[in-house]
């Protein structure tokens, strides 16, 4: 092989990350200690020399069982980890993948003509006041109801009320 024809699968080759680098090496054929030993100047220094090497794409499987044996914790395998990620054993191995949850659209709540929230404890306590109802009747309505309302709360945006009015 010409040495134009070697540079030019040089620029091909993806070695942009270090699995990458790995994968390259693996499928040409690298041996599986060396990999496992070696760092990335080493990696990319071999895969220079054996660029031109026939790709073999069932190594990467081979040299990811040789790596999940050597594994003793189950929790430092998953299916992600394997330089076969893309491979047809990724598409056995179930992946989970979080659900991610729709979250509706908030609808901006509608507000009366003092801007208020309309339905509220407040809003309905001005409205009250609004139509001459005294204080008095103005708790009584208010905690008939809504019965979580309190009388010191009701007297203030009562008093408010008659203020703005």
């Amino acid at each position: 092989m010409s040495k134009e024809n070697i540079k030019t699968i040089v620029r091909k080759v993806d070695v942009s990350t270090y699995i990458n680098l790995k994968r390259n090496c693996i499928a040409r054929g690298m041996p599986f200690e060396q990999i496992i030993n070696g760092d990335f100047p080493r990696l990319n220094g071999w895969l220079h020399k054996n660029v031109a090497n026939k790709i073999n794409i069932g190594l990467l499987e081979e040299y990811d069982d040789l790596v999940d044996s050597m594994l003793t914790d189950e929790n430092l395998k998953h299916p992600t980890l394997r330089t076969s990620y893309t491979g047809e054993r990724a598409e056995e191995q179930k992946l989970k993948i979080p659900k991610v949850e729709v979250k509706e659209p908030v609808v901006p709540k509608e507000k009366d003509d003092n801007g208020i929230i309309k339905g509220t404890k407040k809003s309905y306590v001005i409205s009250l006041v609004q139509r001459g109802y005294d204080i008095a009747k103005v708790i009584h309505k208010t905690q008939r109801r809504f019965p979580d309302a309190k009388d010191k709360s009701i007297k203030i945006w009562a008093r408010k009320a008659l203020k703005d009015t």
